[in-house]
């Protein structure tokens, strides 16, 4: 939809305050709660424009024959024209099925016996396991797959979980709980695992509405470099929000940060609701900062605010003994020929995200020793190849996650000989 250029805001009058009023009073006595009534700008053919009209909000607009005839909308009431305009609303919850399995979706628990289905939350992110035997598991906040906060972590265990929410179109049991952590001292821990058990569902390292995991925010002092600190997430509630991370909290031992404080970039607009907990906060590279588990207030009614509290990520994980799981990309290949590579006596820069000490690299089909590795840099030495030409350079990790040939992975041979070193 769209606006005409208005040269100047529009006053909304008393009178049509009180038109707007009386006209509800009227379609309530017929028709008691069944009709909404306000006043905003006349909609034709899907734009807005610049007159001042009486709404009423209805489920379907039918020919004027097929409605009863009390409930006839005037074309013009109290001197102010009228719109009827269709209103199906629709939760913004998202609570679709999802396969691959991903960040940012809706899950919960198994309801318990004669109880209605559990509140749901959020699937954050995809991590794997630290020690053997490792696999991937879901994350998510403790309370999402606990029955209520008092209740023993351990008895969470095994308790099996459904994606989406049980109750609704689709619903399946995808896994069960693997790993609860539940705490507030030394600090903050809200945060479990879920195994997938399901054989018919499999998993993408992405986050719904934002993309591929590039990384985690490693806090290796205290605090972030600055505050406000630019934020996003995707809930099950409220989708897709972002924000700027403005306070934060301190546990029991210094300088370990419990949690920090996230508030809406859009005043008067939520940034996170009942149903959010277990969303992952990145910033603006895509980096996870930490793990919602609640908004300090509902200012927004509705279990909504313009607030939310995470914690920092690397809490989670330590305690969890996960990792995020993240397929590598490649953003650059530098040097990307055997000419320029040896001035640099064979080393090459591979930049990009999702590369750490388990990482293999390859030219083509050749392995390349790797001399040293960060997120998003690594620094190896290229193969010997007995053939010239371009090939592509991968990076790939113990779970099989390679990253995908494109223009900015290739790496020429061509030397005018056909063996290189």
């Amino acid at each position: 939809m769209a606006f005409m250029q208005l040269e100047k805001e529009i006053r909304v009058p008393q009178e049509a305050i009180d038109a707007c009023f009386s006209l509800r009073k009227r379609i309530d006595s017929i028709t008691p709660k069944k009709y909404i009534v306000g006043i905003g700008l006349k909609e034709i053919g899907g734009r807005f424009t610049n007159q001042l009209a009486l709404f009423v909000y209805v489920p379907k607009k039918l020919p004027p024959n097929e409605v009863p005839s009390a409930e006839i909308i005037p074309s013009e009431y109290s001197g102010f024209i009228t719109d009827v305009v269709e209103y199906q609303p629709v939760s913004i919850s998202d609570f679709a099925p999802y396969n691959p399995l991903r960040g940012g979706i809706s899950i919960n628990p198994i309801s318990r016996t004669g109880n209605i289905s559990e509140f749901p939350g959020t699937l954050g992110a995809i991590v794997r396991s630290r020690t053997p035997p490792q696999k991937k598991l879901l994350l998510t906040c403790a309370h999402v797959v606990k029955y209520d906060y008092n209740e023993p972590d351990v008895n969470a265990i095994g308790r099996s979980i459904f994606q989406p929410p049980e109750g609704h179109p689709g619903a399946v049991v995808i896994g069960k709980v693997a790993d609860v952590k539940f705490h507030g001292s030394p600090y903050m821990l809200d945060c479990a695992v879920i195994e997938v058990t399901s054989p018919n569902h499999t998993l993408l390292n992405e986050i719904v509405d934002i993309g591929p995991v590039k990384g985690v925010h490693l806090w290796n002092t205290p605090l972030p470099q600055s505050l406000p600190k630019k934020v996003k997430k995707r809930g099950g509630r409220t989708l897709y929000t972002d924000g700027y991370m403005v306070r934060l909290i301190f546990g029991a031992l210094q300088p370990i940060v419990s949690g920090f404080e996230v508030i809406s970039s859009v005043p008067g607009k939520a940034f996170a609701g009942g149903g959010d907990s277990g969303s992952v906060i990145l910033n603006e590279n895509d980096e996870v900062e930490g793990l919602l588990y609640e908004i300090p207030f509902s200012d927004l009614g509705n279990r909504l605010g313009s607030r939310g509290i995470a914690m920092p990520i690397l809490n989670v994980l330590d305690a969890l003994k996960v990792d995020l799981a993240i397929t590598p990309a490649i953003t650059s290949v530098v040097p990307n020929n055997a000419v320029a590579a040896i001035s640099t006596f064979g080393k090459v820069v591979i930049e990009g995200w999702g590369f750490d000490a388990s990482s293999k690299v390859y030219f083509g089909s050749f392995p390349a020793p790797v001399v040293s590795v960060s997120q998003r840099r690594m620094e190896v030495l290229v193969p010997v190849s007995p053939f010239s030409g371009d090939v592509d350079v991968r990076v790939e990790n113990t779970f099989g996650d390679a990253s995908i040939p494109n223009l900015q992975s290739k790496f020429s041979y061509n030397i005018g000989i056909r063996r290189f070193f």
